[in-house]
This record gives structure tokens, C-alpha cells and sequence, in this order.
């Protein structure tokens, strides 16, 4: 009987449907196993790359899709990530230049013009940048984001009444467009159109409290009352500091502490050192968006140990974090987390988060 030859195809939208499900870990997971049988497969690469991004990783996603796109340089959608990445790290050359290669690759590839406009207009470049957006309105005459884009870069030029329009005609497509009204009404108001400037924030305004309007009863309706966990905080008389520590004993799959948390929408890099070191990856956690959260109660001060004696869970609902029991705690045992999991897991093979952030682990044991 001949043995069937291994199609990473199959791993691979298996990972898919994991990633598009919300199941990060899982997809990593068959991912990881995948490079083993078939080291060159580029897509894997990819997408792990983008499950890096999720989790708020630019770093380790760039040298991802790095790899994919050294391994096979022809697919436009590597270069257009690629250089995204590389331009929220202001990267601003290489990301010119990536946005240009999928420009080459997708001639009708609307993303690509708008991106290379971005990263054009970081550089400085206004110029190049309209000429981007041109690109990118061709494909799609009715962009929003390009339109204002647009209308940024025309600004700088000093092309007042062409910037005007361009905000204008982004503003018409769409009556909520707040970046499109902001930059409107900045724009009358430096030339000195004060009734026109006010009328722009009389918008901004019904905008903002059609929002809240939506935002409050759900808010009201979901929040519940938050009991304080079982547990004290203490010196762990070595260098990890203070640790937290169990007051009774806990079973397996019992929820410790239900934190709450304060959600931030910035990117990973752009927060401070000290930042870096406690936030969660709640839109990984939640399977949505590239959001991190700083967990209230004792949520930032569990210690880091692998395997841990807890996992995370996250209740998008509530907007708390779930501490809970991985295995039986006996009480005064210190609670601890793994820093390195991918979406909370106790256990996790990889320990190169801690070589990113140049931390290095201090474990219970």
C-alpha cells in the first residue's frame, strides 16, 4: 500500500478556519506542525504572520511574511502586509517600496495605491502621495479613505480649494466620516470660514452622541458586580518581587478572579516599555481587531511560570478578563500566567516573546 504524500494545502485552510473562528492558538498550533513536514511552504509563513499581527507582534509578523515573501517573491499580497508593517514601524523606505512591488504584481490592486500613498505621505513626499491616491480614487472613484487622504496631502501643498473638494466629496459619500469633517473643519477654520467650521462641528457632535446614545443602555444592561478573589499579595522573598498567592484551595477549571479591564485600540509598539510588559492581547483573546487591555484587580501583578497554574480568558461582554484555574491550587501556592501563550494558554513551547521585549522570564520555580 503506497503512502499518500503530505498536501500542507489541507493543514493550511484547516488553519484558516481556525484563524477565521477565532481560534488563534489553534491555528499556530497546525501551523507550526505544517513547517515541520514542509519548511518552504510560504503561505504558512503568511498567515502566521498575520496571527502575529493579531496579537499585536509587528516584529515577529514582519519577519514572517518576511520569510514568505523571500520564498516566493511573486504574490502581491505579501508585499502589500509586508510594507503596511513596515510603515506603522516607520519603516517608511522599505514600505515605499513594498506597496510599489504589489502595485507591480496587482495592477488593479486598490490597497496598494492607497497604502504607497500613506507611506508616501509619511516620508514627507506630498506630491508622489496625491499621485498615489489618484491611482487608488481611478480603481474606485468613491474611496472615503483615499478621498481624504487626498485632501491631506493637497492641504500640505498648499492646494487649498482641491483639498476642500476632495474632503467635501468624501464627507458627501459618507455624512459620518468623522477624520473627513475633522479635516474639513480645521481647513475652514485656518481660512477663517467660521460658520462653515462650526457647522462641521455640530456634525462631529451629533455624531459623537448618536454614539454614546447606542453605547450606554448596552452598558448599563451588561455590567454586573465583581466579587474580589481569594487571594493576597505578598513578597515572594526572591527577584520576581511581589506575587500573588492563593488564600484557599482552587479546583481545575474555577474562575480565580474576574478582572476588569481597560481596553487600549493603539498598537503594541507604540506603547511604552512599561506597558508592553502587562498588557493582554485582547483582540486576539476575543477574536477580533488588534486591541490590548490592562487587567484592574490583581490581573498585572501574576508572575510569569511555564507551565502556569492559571489560564485567561477573556468576557468581551463584561469587558473583564477571566482568570481560572488550570489544574487544583492548593492555597498559598503563588498564582501565576504565561506570559508567552498565544491567547492564554498555560503552556506554551515558544519563549521568544520574551526575547522580543529583551525580558528575561522570571518563573515561580
Amino acid at each position: 500500500m503506497q503512502n499518500t504524500p503530505y498536501d500542507p494545502a489541507i493543514d493550511l485552510s484547516l488553519a484558516l478556519a481556525h484563524q477565521a473562528a477565532g481560534r488563534k492558538v489553534e491555528a499556530e498550533n497546525i501551523l507550526r506542525q505544517l513547517l515541520l513536514s514542509a519548511p518552504d511552504f510560504h503561505p504558512a509563513y503568511h498567515l502566521r504572520g498575520l496571527l502575529a499581527f493579531e496579537s499585536g507582534n509587528m516584529v515577529l509578523a514582519t519577519e514572517l511574511i518576511a520569510k514568505a515573501i523571500s520564498l516566493n517573491d511573486s504574490v502581491a499580497l505579501y508585499h502589500l502586509n509586508f510594507g503596511e508593517l513596515c510603515r506603522r514601524q516607520g519603516r517608511l523606505d522599505e514600505a515605499v517600496l513594498a506597496a510599489q512591488r504589489a502595485a507591480v504584481l496587482s495592477p488593479v490592486n486598490l490597497d496598494a495605491r492607497y497604502n504607497l500613498g500613506l507611506a508616501l505621505f509619511g516620508k514627507g513626499e506630498f506630491a508622489a502621495a496625491v499621485d498615489a491616491y489618484h491611482a487608488a480614487l481611478a480603481l474606485n472613484p468613491v474611496h472615503g479613505p483615499s478621498l481624504n487622504n487626498l485632501g491631506s496631502a493637497l492641504n500640505k501643498l498648499g492646494q487649498l480649494a482641491e483639498a476642500e473638494a476632495a474632503f467635501s466629496r468624501a464627507v458627501q459619500l459618507n455624512p459620518k466620516h468623522r477624520e473627513a469633517l475633522l479635516n474639513l473643519q480645521a481647513l475652514y477654520q485656518q481660512q477663517g470660514r467660521s460658520d462653515e467650521a462650526r457647522r462641521c462641528l455640530e456634525s462631529l457632535s451629533a455624531i459623537k452622541e448618536e454614539a454614546a446614545s447606542r453605547i450606554k443602555p448596552q452598558a448599563q444592561r451588561k455590567a454586573q458586580p465583581i466579587n474580589p478573589p481569594a487571594a493576597s499579595v505578598r513578597d515572594t522573598g526572591s527577584e520576581r518581587g511581589r506575587g500573588v498567592f492563593a488564600q484557599r484551595n482552587f479546583a481545575a477549571g474555577e474562575i480565580i478572579e474576574s478582572s476588569p479591564v481597560v481596553i487600549f485600540d493603539s498598537p503594541f509598539m507604540s506603547f511604552p516599555d512599561e506597558l508592553k510588559r502587562i498588557v493582554f492581547s485582547w483582540g486576539l483573546l476575543c477574536g477580533t481587531g488588534t486591541s490590548h487591555a490592562v487587567a484592574l484587580g490583581y490581573g498585572s501583578l501574576y508572575n510569569h511560570n511555564d507551565p502556569a497554574n492559571m489560564r485567561y480568558q477573556a468576557d468581551p461582554e463584561n469587558r473583564v478578563l477571566k482568570f481560572i484555574a488550570a489544574r487544583n491550587i492548593t492555597a498559598g501556592e503563588e498564582l501565576t500566567v504565561n506570559y508567552n501563550a498565544v491567547g492564554g494558554g498555560a503552556s506554551w513551547s515558544d519563549t521568544n516573546w520574551f526575547d522580543r521585549m529583551k525580558i528575561r522570564p522570571i518563573t515561580s520555580t
